[in-house]
């Protein structure tokens, strides 16, 4: 239950961040860093998820590394 209600609050966060961009002006580098970075967070907080529900054989490896691999890009 904990973990559905985490990853239903990250999605809205990232949903708030996509709906709020203005079409017409290209977002600032901090409102750019700011959505990678919450990207970054919904990437590795869903795939760890997915880890945690016995993962078959192809979504395992995946997982891994979407953690692997978003967590890099974090640092």
């Amino acid at each position: 239950m904990r973990a559905t209600a985490l990853l239903a609050g990250a999605c809205l966060m990232f949903a708030a961040h996509a709906h709020a961009q203005s079409p017409s002006s290209p977002p600032s580098t901090s409102d750019f860093v700011n959505k990678v970075a919450d990207s970054d967070m919904f990437e590795i907080q869903s795939s760890e998820i997915a880890l945690q529900k016995h993962p078959d054989r192809d979504t395992r490896p995946f997982a891994a590394k979407m953690v692997k691999d978003h967590t890099k890009t974090s640092e």
